[in-house]
C-alpha cells in the first residue's frame, strides 16, 4: 500500500476521512514506518475518553447552557450523519484516529490531543451561525444530504467513495463548497481550529526539535495547517 502524507520538515501530516477503511490502514502505516516521537491526533479530552472507551457523546440536553442550543442541534445532527455514512462502508465514526491511538499504544509512543475542545466550537458555532446559514442547514438536512444534490454536482462531488480519502483536488471543492455556502461555520469549524492545532504541533516541536512528530488529522484541515506551519 501506498502511504499517503504531508511531510514539513519532521511533521508528518497524515489526512484521513473519519469513516474511510483507507484512513485507518494508512494511519497504522505511517506511524509503523517513522515511529515517531509523538502522534497527535484530532481529539480534545472528551472525545479521546469517549473513543477509547466507547461512551456516549457529552454532549447531551444539559449541554445547551454551554453550548447554545444552535451548537446541540449541530453537534446531534453531524453525529447521526456520521454514523449512517460510516455504516455504509462498515466503519464507526472517528476509526482512523483509534488506529493512530492503538498504533501509538503498540509501540509505547507518546499520544498528543490537538484540537480544541469541543464545548467551545459548538459554543463558537452558535454564536457566529447566521439565519442564512440556518436556512441552507435546514433544507440540506430535510433534502437527507448535507450537501444539495444540485451543488454536489455543480461542485463535482457527486461521486465520492466513502471507503476512501477524497484526492486533494475534490477536498478543495468540498471546503470551497462550505466556505461559499457556510462561510462562519467554515471559520469556526475549519480555520479556527487549524489555527488551534497548528498552535499545538508547534509547541511540541519546539520542545522535541530533532523528533519527527505525525499528527493525523482530518483531510480538510492538511491544507491550511501546512500553510500555517511554513
Amino acid at each position: 500500500m501506498k502511504l499517503k502524507y504531508h511531510q514539513i520538515n519532521k511533521i508528518i501530516l497524515v489526512g484521513t476521512s473519519h469513516i474511510a477503511e483507507e484512513s485507518i490502514k494508512n494511519v497504522a502505516a505511517v506511524i509503523e514506518q517513522f515511529q515517531p516521537c509523538i502522534v497527535g491526533v484530532e481529539l480534545d479530552k472528551a472525545r479521546f475518553y469517549g473513543l477509547v472507551y466507547e461512551k456516549e457523546s457529552s454532549i447531551t440536553i444539559s449541554s445547551i447552557r454551554r453550548i447554545g442550543i444552535k451548537g446541540y442541534i449541530f453537534a446531534v445532527v453531524a453525529a447521526a450523519i456520521s454514523k449512517k455514512l460510516a455504516k455504509a462502508v462498515n466503519t464507526k465514526p472517528g476509526d482512523d484516529m483509534l488506529s493512530a491511538i492503538k498504533t501509538a499504544k503498540k509501540y509505547n509512543l507518546t499520544i498528543a490531543l490537538l484540537d480544541q475542545p469541543i464545548q467551545i466550537t459548538l459554543k463558537r458555532f452558535s454564536q457566529t451561525l447566521t439565519w442564512r446559514e440556518k436556512w441552507h442547514f435546514f433544507t440540506d438536512v430535510v433534502s437527507g444530504l448535507v450537501f444539495t444534490r444540485r451543488e454536489l454536482k455543480k461542485y463535482g462531488l457527486q461521486d465520492i467513495d466513502l471507503k476512501k480519502v477524497p484526492a486533494n483536488d475534490i477536498i478543495i471543492k468540498m471546503l470551497g463548497f462550505v466556505k461559499v455556502r457556510y462561510p462562519n461555520i467554515y471559520r469556526v469549524l475549519i480555520e479556527e481550529r487549524n489555527r488551534y492545532m497548528t498552535k499545538k504541533i508547534q509547541q511540541f516541536q519546539q520542545k522535541y526539535p530533532d523528533k519527527i512528530i505525525v499528527a493525523v488529522v482530518g483531510a480538510g484541515h492538511v491544507e491550511g495547517i501546512t500553510q500555517l506551519l511554513r
